[in-house]
C-alpha cells in the first residue's frame, strides 16, 4: 500500500501533486493516531497541549512586538507573531481556543492548567483585528457550549413556551444581523474586494465547470475571469476600486472549484459537513476544531500555511470515529496494517522531505542571488538566474524577477519569454506590463499596445498601464493617440492616490509639454519658411 501511494507520487510532478500526497500521508497518520479510546484521548490531549504551548509562544512574541521589542512580520502590522500577518494568527488562536474550551468543559479534572493559554486566546484574538478568526471561534465555541451537557440540562430545566422562545429567536437575530453589519463596516473595502473576488472565482468556476483549470492554475484561472468581466464593460465605479490581484484565494473551497471543478468542491464540502457532524454527534474534540478551521477556511487562506496544512487533515482524522473499524480489521488478525503505517510513514516522510529539501535549497540559492536584482545590478542577476531557471520554473515570484532583469538587460526575446511563461501562472498584471516594453522595444507596436490593454483591464484601478501606453503612443509620433491617453490620465482615478501615481502624472506631463513645444517650433518654422 504503501509503495503504491509513493509510486503515485512519483508519477505526478509539480507541488499541487506532492502537497495532495502530503495530505493523504498525514490523514492516514491522523486514523491511527485516533484509532482506539485510549490512543485517541493520548492523542487528543497531545494536540491540545501542543496548540496551548502554541498559544503561549504567540503571545510572548506579539507583546514584544507591541512594545517594540521584536520586529513584525510585516511592515503594515505591529502584531503579527511568528506569522507573516495578523490574519493567519487569528485563525491559530482560534483554533487553539476552540480545542482549549472543549477540553476544559468536558475534562472534570486537570483542565485548570489550560486557563492561562485560554485567557492569552481571549486577550490577544481581538488583537488580531480579523474577522475571520472572530467567526470562526464564535462559531465553534457556540457549538461546544451548545452541545455540553450542562447547557442540555439548563434547557430541559428552563423550558420556554411559544412567545419566549420566539422572543429569544428575535433578540439573537438583531444581535447577529448588527454584529455582521459591524464586521463589515469595520474594514468594509476588504469585504467589497471579497465579494468581488468570491463572484470572479464562480466565472472562473463556469468556464470549466467539471474539470476544472488544473491544480495550481488557481492565479492564472482568477485573472482570465477578472479581465474577461471588466473588458465587458458591465462593472461598477465600486468594483473598479476595489479589484486587485490577490496571491491567496480567501476561500478554500472555491479554489478547489476553480482547479478541480465544481463536483470536486461539492465532494470536499460532504465530506467536510460529514466529519463535523459526526464529530459533533460523538463529541470528539478534534470535530470541533474542524468546524473552526472550516469557518476560518470559508474567508480565508489556511491552505497556505503550513501548520494549517498539517492541521486540517489531522483533524479530519480525528473527526470521524474510525475506531471501531480499525479495531475489527485488527482483531481479524490483520496485522500488516500496522506495517502499512510504518511504511508510509518511512516512505512518505522520505518523499516529503526529499521535495521539502530540494525546494529549500533551490530558493535559498535564488535568495543568495536576489542582492544583485534589489541592487539593480541586472545583467548580473540575469546571468545567475538562469542557471537555476531550470529549478525554480514554477515559481512566479522568481519567473517576475529573472524577466525583469533580462529586460533591463536588454536581452528582451528572452524576457518576453520568460515572463510570458510567468503570466501563465499568475494574476499579477506586472508581468503584462513589462511584456509590453519587451515588444515595444522588439518594434512590436500593436502587440506592445495589447500588452498594456490586458494589464489595465485585469486591475483597471492602476495608472502604470496607462502611462505606458501614452509612453508608446509618444515613442511612435502618434499625437492623437497620445493627447487622448493624456486626457485618460488625466481624468483617471487611482485605487490609491500617493507619491508614485503623482511622479507618474508628472512625467506624461513633462513629455505632454515637449510635445506641444515641439509641434509649435515646427509650425513657426513652416510659417517662416521661404
Amino acid at each position: 500500500m504503501a509503495s503504491l501511494l509513493c509510486l503515485f507520487a512519483g508519477i505526478q510532478t509539480g507541488g499541487a501533486s506532492t502537497r495532495l500526497f502530503s495530505y493523504i500521508f498525514v490523514y492516514i497518520i491522523g486514523l491511527y493516531l485516533f484509532s482506539g479510546t485510549r490512543r485517541k484521548c493520548v492523542s487528543e490531549t497531545c494536540l491540545t497541549s501542543f496548540m496551548a504551548l502554541g498559544v503561549l509562544y504567540e503571545t510572548y512574541i506579539g507583546l514584544g512586538q507591541l512594545i517594540g521589542t521584536r520586529l513584525s512580520g510585516n511592515n503594515y502590522f505591529c502584531f503579527t507573531g511568528s506569522f507573516a500577518n495578523p490574519g493567519p494568527l487569528g485563525g491559530y488562536l482560534a483554533l487553539a481556543g476552540t480545542l482549549i474550551l472543549h477540553v476544559m468543559m468536558r475534562k472534570k479534572r486537570g483542565w485548570q492548567i489550560l486557563i492561562p493559554p485560554f485567557m492569552c486566546v481571549a486577550v490577544m484574538l481581538p488583537v488580531t483585528l480579523g474577522r475571520a478568526s472572530w467567526l470562526a471561534f464564535l462559531a465553534s465555541g457556540a457549538a461546544v457550549v451548545i452541545t455540553d451537557v450542562r447547557a442540555r440540562e439548563w434547557a430541559s430545566a428552563h423550558k420556554m413556551n411559544g412567545c419566549r422562545k420566539w422572543a429569544v429567536i428575535a433578540v439573537f437575530t438583531i444581535i447577529a444581523t448588527a454584529s455582521a453589519f459591524g464586521i463589515y463596516r469595520m474594514k468594509q473595502a476588504s469585504a467589497d474586494g471579497r465579494l468581488l473576488m468570491g463572484r470572479m472565482c464562480v466565472h472562473a468556476m463556469l468556464e470549466r465547470p467539471l474539470s476544472g483549470h488544473g491544480p495550481g492554475n488557481y492565479a492564472k484561472a482568477y485573472g482570465d475571469a477578472q479581465y474577461d468581466y471588466f473588458a465587458s464593460g458591465t462593472y461598477t465605479e465600486k468594483q473598479r476600486l476595489t479589484a486587485d490581484c490577490p496571491e491567496y484565494p480567501f476561500n478554500t473551497f472555491l479554489k478547489v472549484g476553480v482547479e478541480y471543478g465544481i463536483p470536486a468542491m461539492i465532494m470536499l464540502a460532504a465530506i467536510v459537513l460529514f466529519s463535523i457532524v459526526t464529530a459533533i454527534r460523538y463529541d470528539r474534540t478534534a470535530g470541533f476544531g474542524l468546524l473552526c478551521l472550516t469557518v476560518f477556511a470559508m474567508f480565508s487562506y489556511p491552505q497556505e500555511i503550513l501548520i494549517f496544512r498539517i492541521l486540517a487533515p489531522l483533524l479530519m482524522a480525528g473527526a470521524v470515529p474510525w475506531g471501531n473499524a480499525i479495531g475489527q480489521i485488527r482483531s481479524i488478525g490483520c496485522k500488516a496494517i500496522k506495517w502499512n503505517i510504518i511504511g508510509i510513514a518511512v516512505f512518505g516522510l522520505a518523499y516529503i522531505g526529499n521535495g521539502t529539501w530540494t525546494d529549500a535549497k533551490n530558493e535559498r540559492e535564488w535568495h543568495r542571488y536576489e542582492k544583485y536584482y534589489t541592487s539593480g545590478r541586472y545583467d548580473k542577476a540575469a546571468d545567475l538566474y538562469g542557471g537555476i531557471s531550470d529549478k525554480l520554473g514554477n515559481n512566479h515570484i522568481f519567473l517576475f524577477q529573472y524577466g525583469q532583469s533580462l529586460l533591463e538587460s536588454g536581452r528582451f526575446r528572452e524576457a518576453d519569454s520568460v515572463l510570458t511563461r510567468g503570466a501563465s501562472m499568475s494574476c499579477d498584471p506586472m508581468f503584462w506590463n513589462l511584456m509590453g516594453r519587451c515588444r515595444q522595444a522588439m518594434g512590436q507596436y500593436d502587440e506592445a499596445e495589447e500588452c498594456f490593454r490586458h494589464a489595465f483591464l485585469m486591475v483597471p484601478g492602476r495608472l502604470y498601464p496607462l502611462v505606458l501606453s501614452a509612453k508608446l503612443k509618444y515613442e511612435t509620433g502618434d499625437t492623437i493617440g497620445f493627447a487622448t491617453k493624456l486626457s485618460e490620465i488625466r481624468a483617471f482615478r487611482p485605487k490609491l492616490e500617493n507619491t508614485l501615481t503623482s511622479q507618474l502624472r508628472s512625467e506624461i506631463e513633462d513629455l505632454a509639454l515637449i510635445m506641444t513645444t515641439t509641434a509649435e517650433s515646427y509650425h513657426h518654422s513652416a510659417l517662416h519658411r521661404p
